[in-house]
Parts: C-alpha cells; sequence; structure tokens
C-alpha cells in the first residue's frame, strides 16, 4: 500500500502541493510516567487541554498536511505543556533545515494559525519561506483596519467566493515586509452580531441587579451618593445610566406628625434607569465579521491575493486530521502504556494510518468524479465525496467462505454478500482489488 502511494504521489502532483498547512492539538493520555535519566523523549504532563480533560496528563502533537489529498508528510510529538507560539516557529526552523537536504524541494508555503504571528519568532521569507497566517485582533494596526465600515470605497468582492469581500493592505509589522488582506463575510458578521446582542441582553440583566441593589443603599451624604453612581457608571460605559440623587426624610417622631412639621433629611439615595448605549454598541459592532491574513508573499504571481484566503481555508483539513486521530474509534484515551516512547511510536502508527485513509479517501472520491458516478450517503442521497469511514461501513459484513474438498488441488474459498454498491465501492480502487475480491 505504501508503495502504491509513493509511486501516486510522484505521479500525481496535487497529492503533494505547494502548501504545508500546519497545527498542534492535544491527546489527553491516562496513566503516570516518569522520565528516566538520560532519556530524550517527550515530557507527558499537564497542560492546557484541548480535549477539555484537565484531570488527565496530556501530550501535543504536531501535523503538516498537504495537496488536495490532505496527505500527513510532517508528525512531532512534544511535551504535554508545549506552547503553540514556540512549536510553530521551531517547526518553521526545522522544515527549513530539512528541505536545505532535499535535492527538488519544492517552493512550500506554511500555512499557520495566529500562533505562528509575533513580532519576536515573526520570520522573514529570506530566512525560512513564504507563509500564511492570521493577523491577532489585538495588534494596534489591525484594530484600526478592523474599523473600517463595511461599506466602504476600498471593498472588492472575491471573485472565487462571493461570500466574501476584501481589501489589501501593506504592513511592515515586526520589521517584515508583508501582505494583509483585511476580509469581511456578512454571515459571519449576522453570527457574530447575534451573539454580541445576547451578551449585552445577559449583561444588562447583570447590571440592573446590580443597580438595583444600589438605590436600596442609604448614603450618610450626597457627595458619597454621587461618587458611588459616578464610579457605577465608569465601570458599565456599554449602557446609558440615567441616574440622580434623591433625599430621604423622614420626621423625627413617630405617628402622626403634627400641623406644619416639616421632615428631617436622614439620607440619600440613588434613583434612575439603565439603556444600552447605542453609540458604544456600534463602536462594538463595527470589527465583527472582518478577520485578517498575512502573507510574506509579495509576488502576486506566485501568490494572487484571492489565493491567500483559499489556501487558509483549507487549514480546516488538518483539524479534521485530528478529529481522526481522537475518534472513539482508536480508544487514544484508555490507552495506558507504561513507556513514553511507546506512546510517541503509537502517534507515529496513527499518522501513517491517516495517510493511507486519506490517500484511499482521496482515491475514491477521484474516481468517482473522473467516472461520473456517484454512491449512497448516509440519507440515500447519491454523491461523489463519500467519506472513508462511510464506505467501511458499507463493507461491513463481507465474508470469505471456505468449503472442504477431499481433492487437494480444488479451491472451494469465494468471497460472500458481495452486494452491488460493494461491487461498485471496489471496483473504484482498480483492478488489483477486483481480483483480490474474485469478480472482474
Amino acid at each position: 500500500m505504501f508503495a502504491e502511494i509513493a509511486f501516486e504521489i510522484a505521479r500525481d502532483k496535487k497529492l503533494f502541493g505547494k502548501f504545508g498547512r500546519f497545527d498542534t492539538s492535544t491527546i489527553a493520555v491516562e496513566g503516570s510516567y516518569d522520565k528516566q535519566e538520560g532519556e530524550e523523549v517527550i515530557n507527558i504532563t499537564y497542560g492546557y487541554s484541548k480535549d477539555h480533560r484537565p484531570d488527565l496528563k496530556q501530550m501535543t502533537i504536531l501535523f503538516g498536511m498537504t495537496g488536495k489529498s490532505n496527505l500527513p508528510f510532517w508528525f512531532e510529538a512534544l511535551d504535554g505543556n508545549k506552547s503553540d507560539k514556540e512549536s510553530l516557529h521551531q517547526l518553521a526552523l526545522a522544515m527549513r533545515s530539512f528541505y536545505k537536504q532535499l535535492k527538488e524541494a519544492p517552493d512550500l508555503t506554511c500555512v499557520a494559525d495566529s500562533a505562528l504571528y509575533n513580532s519576536k519568532n515573526l520570520l522573514n521569507k529570506e530566512n525560512v519561506f513564504a507563509w500564511i497566517t492570521r493577523v491577532p485582533e489585538t495588534i494596534k494596526e489591525a484594530k484600526k483596519l478592523l474599523d473600517y465600515p463595511a461599506n466602504g470605497e476600498k471593498w472588492q468582492q472575491c471573485i472565487c467566493n462571493p461570500k466574501y469581500k476584501f481589501c489589501m493592505h501593506r504592513s511592515y509589522y515586526g520589521g517584515v515586509e508583508q501582505r494583509w488582506m483585511i476580509i469581511y463575510s456578512e454571515e459571519k458578521f449576522k453570527r457574530e452580531a447575534k451573539t454580541l446582542k445576547k451578551n449585552i441582553q445577559r449583561k444588562k440583566e447583570k447590571i440592573e441587579k446590580e443597580f438595583k441593589a444600589l438605590t436600596r443603599e442609604v448614603f450618610s451624604c450626597r457627595e458619597d451618593a454621587i461618587k458611588t453612581l459616578s464610579s457605577f457608571k465608569k465601570k458599565n460605559k456599554l449602557f446609558e445610566i440615567i441616574g440622580d440623587v434623591k433625599e430621604v426624610k423622614k420626621h423625627a417622631s413617630g405617628g402622626r406628625p403634627k400641623k406644619n412639621v416639616i421632615p428631617k433629611t436622614v439620607g440619600y439615595v440613588i434613583e434612575g434607569e439603565i439603556f444600552i448605549n447605542e453609540a458604544e454598541n456600534n463602536w462594538l459592532l463595527q470589527p465583527k465579521g472582518k478577520f485578517i491574513l498575512a502573507t510574506n508573499q509579495l509576488d502576486q504571481e506566485i501568490l494572487s491575493d484571492e489565493s491567500i484566503l483559499s489556501e487558509y481555508k483549507e487549514q480546516n483539513s488538518v483539524e479534521r486530521g485530528f478529529a481522526f486521530l481522537k475518534d472513539p474509534w482508536f480508544m487514544v484515551h484508555s490507552i495506558y502504556l507504561k513507556s513514553k516512547k511507546r506512546v510517541s511510536a503509537l502517534m507515529m502508527v496513527m499518522t501513517l494510518c491517516l495517510l493511507v485513509y486519506n490517500f484511499a479517501q482521496y482515491k475514491v472520491r477521484k474516481a468517482l468524479r473522473d467516472s461520473g458516478k456517484t454512491l449512497p450517503n448516509q440519507v440515500k442521497k447519491e454523491i461523489q465525496n463519500p467519506s472513508l469511514k462511510w464506505i467501511f461501513l458499507n463493507m461491513e459484513g463481507i465474508t470469505i467462505v471456505n468449503l472442504a474438498s477431499k481433492i487437494k488441488s480444488v479451491k472451494n474459498d469465494f468471497v460472500a454478500n458481495l452486494t452491488p454498491i460493494r461491487k461498485k465501492i471496489i471496483s473504484l480502487f482498480g483492478v488489483n482489488a477486483k481480483i483480490i475480491y474474485g469478480f472482474s
């Protein structure tokens, strides 16, 4: 199988593309692991758990995938508390060293998330190679660009994906000349605006409870009440608080007060109402639906503006690779290995499984597109992009029947339960697969 994959990679350049997509994830591992003296292996320890299992120790895995088939061509097992910013930067340096050893190495462009992008680790194309990454919204320059109105004149419609608009900006952040692509999505804006509205309403209810408790408090002097109200307004700029300080008056003695007796002031209370500050709300809405992508590849003939977006969106293929490794079929969370070396070896074997899985899935989908055929999915709809997992489920039930015979030279073995759908699936893998299953 691996020989066939190597041959296909050499023949089909799409299997190994010009873009390498990288990301990290964590896998929780049960058991206790003590580092042996002189043992250079990963440190399985506690750290930020992306699996939401802070009670378990973990290891970090780093994936690199490439091509239309999403072949994993780079794998590293790292310490459980390894920082993404540090590991992605070290990966870039390791990739430079590795590619220098190859005679016919492709001009690889590294695609990663915003963990790669920081002023300390920002890599110049001359030092390593080209990269595409997302710009963190915490950078001052990025904040200004995200505040640009979505109906401005600078926006261009994205031809490859009409759902997006974009405008370009030349940046020199971190001392590296780069292209910034500010992208706006109407769908993304609606989702984020809806979430923001819910959060504001939830916060308004919380503030109203706090303000109601504040109105019950009686202050001894007006200045204290005014100061408290002013402080409350400063803490909650998102809301417009229309309030005032009023006197609390009481008669000196109990019972019915005498005629013409003026009550005395015994304290001061705060009264008022809370409204949403529309100006502040609109300011928070301004950057919604937008994000910024950056690349140090300045040549648009090599990497066009729209290609920046399309290549970055392929980054989710790495997430699908992590989902494959964390699938319940593998039962990684329940594996107990006493040796760290065996844990690393297991991750490597699982990566090879992912390579075979993605290659087989790509081959099936390509065969369906080239032949114009389809396969039914879970709801009996004919499609040309089935997952290999669904194909495996369809192939369950195929058995080899052995018939006993007194004549040793006569073979009475045959494959049973070959339905038309299963024969169709087998034929997609070529002539050799048909021979193995005993039909032509």
